[in-house]
């Protein structure tokens, strides 16, 4: 029997080719793909590894693994040898997909794992019959994704379709498919924020998925073409892209942009403006949610009608439970979070309550058993509740400085020194302090290069901000802060990368 959500497939295009595949012929290369796996020896409840993304075929393999029962795991191209090599151990994986060639780094587990080229099923002429059919169960693994982890190897999150289908089914109350009638990925499928909600959700009801490759400076300058060329009518992004997009791109002209979602970090209230004008709308909504939720889990909601910006402001629950307490406290509780939350405007921990919740960390029941509790998810994110009941994103724990026994929130310092007039980006960072233990360097990227940009100039701004010892004690200018590939900031790489550059003086 076909899985509901795989007969009501949308189309897909890719925007820098022009090649779209309607409904009809996604379903046809599902059916396909499906036959062809079945034929190279692709075994039922066997994870599968797909190394290629954002393009059509990429969902065509996807569904068509769920269509035989095969788990798949995404990961991206880009993937290292000895971090490909740890997760073929742990999954038991023997396949792997590419589009095209084998990424080079990856060629010498030729040994070891068995490459399939995608580009191949294109040929392939029988497609499954109704017998090969066997989808995977509502509570099986359908998706393993691996979280960016900044030290050691990244935790396979367990998704089953039970908790796909639950937070698709979440979404149509607070992104309605009206909203999302043709959108635009330009965020990575290979990361839950792309895929499960930016890319999948709209896909399985039916609608126009458009496609653009990782975004990079070369893709995001096409940005309000394609916009203008398919009617986008909605797209979800993060802070980072930004800086790109206004900086280099000019606003879209037709008027088609209904929503705009922006993710997976803080977001500074004068870059969430700057997005609301580049767009011409007001409907910008910062959303949260990680990979362990499914992604969205938290926004406005339809009745808020326009939302006033705000430095880390997200909005109330979709679907979800939100409770707000200290660490110690529900740890020493047990299996179960404690009953009462901390009081409102209290900044405190982020535990979620959702049908979404990932099932575990694959294989390893340990790290599960910290992070779940009595239903409840321990997100490692600080934040707390406004008067009107609505989540505040503050940061994250493990985005934390001990300077001097009191812990400071980089992200929070973020967002202060983004205010700068002359800073377009900033990143704050750890650095080691032999009195203190640990201080707070940041590297910044400002707006006019040449302009001249002094150590005097951001240690005044950040005094008038915020408290003395908040300011950081280094500052590094650049023309670029480095991102990972799903465009995330590391701060240790930002680190490591501002160690062998010349501090302002």
């Amino acid at each position: 029997m076909i899985p509901l959500f795989i007969r009501n497939l949308g189309s897909i295009t890719e925007a820098n080719t022009g090649t779209e595949w309607d409904a009809n012929d996604l379903y046809k290369e599902i059916l396909k793909r499906g036959s062809y796996f079945t034929h190279c020896g692709v075994e039922m409840g066997v994870p599968v590894v797909i190394l290629h993304n954002n393009n059509l075929r990429f969902f065509a393999d996807l569904f068509a693994l769920w269509l035989i029962g095969v788990p798949v795991t995404c990961l991206s191209g880009s993937t290292g040898s000895y971090e490909l090599s740890a997760i073929v151990n742990e999954t038991g994986t023997s396949t792997a997909l590419v589009c095209g060639e084998i990424p080079k780094q990856l060629r010498k587990h030729q040994t070891e794992l068995r490459f399939l080229d995608s580009l191949e099923a294109d040929n392939w002429k029988k497609q499954l019959d109704l017998n090969q059919i066997s989808p995977i169960l509502p509570d099986k693994i359908a998706l393993l994704l691996y979280t960016s982890g900044s030290t050691g190897l990244p935790k396979g999150v367990i998704h089953t379709p039970r908790t796909l289908q639950s937070k698709w089914l979440a979404l149509r109350q607070h992104v309605p498919l009206p909203v999302v009638e043709n959108t635009l990925c330009v965020l990575p499928t290979y990361f839950g924020h792309g895929l499960i909600c930016n890319a999948l959700y709209p896909l399985v009801h039916g609608k126009k998925l458009v496609l653009l490759p990782a975004a990079d400076p070369a893709n995001l300058v096409l940005l309000p073409q394609v916009i203008d060329r398919y009617r986008i009518t909605f797209f979800s992004s993060v802070p980072s892209m930004w800086h790109i997009v206004l900086k280099l791109c000019k606003s879209p002209r037709n008027g088609s942009l209904r929503q705009i979602n922006i993710g997976s970090a803080p977001l500074a209230e004068n870059l969430w403006r700057q997005v609301q004008s580049w767009a011409g709308i007001n409907r910008v909504w910062n959303t949260y949610g990680i990979t362990e939720t499914g992604s969205w889990v938290a926004g406005p909601l339809e009745e808020y009608a326009e939302i006033e910006p705000g430095d880390g402001l997200i909005g109330h629950g979709w679907g979800t439970n939100i409770l707000i307490a200290d660490l110690e406290d529900i740890m020493e509780a047990g299996p179960s979070p404690i009953a009462e939350p901390l009081t409102k405007s209290d900044s405190g921990y982020i535990w979620i309550r959702t049908p979404s919740i990932m099932q575990g960390y694959f294989n390893r029941p340990e790290e599960t058993s910290q992070v779940l509790k009595g239903g409840w998810f321990f997100t490692g994110d600080l934040g707390y509740l406004d008067d009107q009941g609505r989540l505040i994103l503050t940061g994250r724990s493990s985005n934390q400085v001990n300077k001097g026994g009191i812990k400071i929130s980089l992200e929070e310092l973020d967002l202060i020194i983004e205010r700068h007039p002359k800073i377009s980006e900033a990143c704050t960072f750890r650095i080691q302090d032999h009195i203190l233990g640990e201080n707070i360097g940041v590297c910044v990227v400002i707006n006019e290069v040449g302009s001249g940009f002094s150590l005097s100039e951001i240690t005044h701004w950040c005094g008038v901000h915020m408290s003395d010892y908040k300011i950081p004690v280094t500052c590094y200018v650049v023309t670029t802060i480095p991102k990972t590939s799903r465009g995330k900031i590391n701060r240790d790489n930002v680190a490591t990368f501002c160690a062998s550059l010349k501090a302002l003086s």
